[in-house]
């Protein structure tokens, strides 16, 4: 191309038509760069002209291809200067009205690259059963209804993971500070007290605030190593061995009722220190996954049978019958198989 100008190819490749960068607008972009640009007026016949606005980098790094991303989607990546103060004015829940599990040896479970830490678990016997604790952040007390960061977090919904970047849903002096369940340090927390026996059947619950204070943050890999015994965690003796004693009766009631178990594996991109991707590995799937993935169902069970049982609006989520042709095709296909 000419050293000062060029064409912009459209990122969708359902936009065929190419577009070109007069001299002058390029804003110094080079081959097989990732851009931002706007149209220029049109001034004759020929392609459309476009002015470069904004450049995200080389188009096989792959922090470019994040940004592309982020613009494409509409994904929002800033917060407003009230959110952001409101943010930086939090502080500690205060201690009235709340129950202390300071001394409870609550515990988070996250993958090596989790970046905050926002459910934890406990487990200790209870007769022939167990008692089991899942608490959260308590979000809500930051963020308030009608607020700034309220209006952002319904603006994103969620927080967006990349390879290499996150996109939170809240800004970090909360989602990586004071909504964070790191450990040794108070936190305010939601928490659902959930007794269940032998067999896996939750016998009883109850929900609550509470302040909690983290005995350990564990990676899958760490808690897996230590029910193995291969690994030392510190804390206190029996509390790895009950909660996965705890999750085998939870998985045994589940095998029991005939649940489908979409245990889909995962994927995990590596990249180098240049933002290049040098690998796509499938990430290991452990029973201590599985433990978390557990104690979180039975907890949303808990919840949802808690607004049932209070009628509090809620939204039902069923899966609708089966069409004729879908059973049809079904009946045929346990037919061959003698059923």
């Amino acid at each position: 191309r000419p050293a000062e100008a060029g064409r912009l190819i459209p990122a969708d490749r359902r936009a065929k038509a190419e577009w070109i960068i007069p001299a002058g607008e390029t804003l110094g972009a080079e081959d097989e760069d990732v851009v931002i640009a706007e149209p220029l007026p049109l001034a004759g016949p020929g392609l459309k002209p476009a002015r470069i606005i904004e450049r995200l980098g080389p188009m096989g790094d792959a922090r470019s291809v994040s940004l592309l991303a982020i613009h494409t989607h509409g994904i929002p990546d800033a917060f407003s200067a009230e959110a952001l103060a409101e943010a930086e004015r939090a502080r500690g829940v205060p201690a009235e009205g709340r129950e202390n599990l300071r001394e409870v040896p609550l515990i988070t479970i996250d993958g090596a690259d989790a970046r905050d830490f926002d459910d934890a678990v406990y487990a200790e016997p209870d007769g022939d059963g167990f008692r089991l604790i899942v608490a959260i952040a308590d979000v809500a007390h930051y963020v308030r209804p009608g607020s700034a960061l309220d209006r952002e977090a319904q603006r994103r919904g969620n927080s967006v993971y990349f390879p290499d970047r996150v996109v939170p849903m809240l800004p970090e002096a909360l989602s990586n500070g004071w909504c964070s369940l790191r450990p040794g340090e108070d936190r305010g927390c939601l928490f659902a007290e959930l007794h269940i026996d032998a067999h896996g059947a939750k016998t009883r619950h109850r929900f609550g605030r509470g302040i909690m204070r983290s005995a350990a943050r564990l990676t899958y890999d760490e808690a897996q190593a230590a029910i193995d015994g291969v690994q030392e965690t510190g804390l206190p003796d029996g509390l790895i061995g009950t909660l996965f004693a705890a999750f085998r009766a939870l998985a045994a009631a589940r095998a029991r009722r005939g649940t489908l178990d979409l245990d889909v594996p995962e994927r995990t991109v590596r990249l180098d220190p240049q933002g290049r991707i040098v690998a796509i590995d499938p990430r290991p799937r452990f029973d201590s996954h599985r433990l978390i993935e557990e104690f979180m169902v039975l907890a949303n069970v808990a919840a949802a049978e808690e607004l049932e049982r209070r009628r509090r609006p809620c939204l039902y989520r069923v899966h609708a019958p089966p069409s004729p042709e879908r059973a049809g095709a079904m009946r045929d296909s346990l037919s061959v198989m003698g059923f």
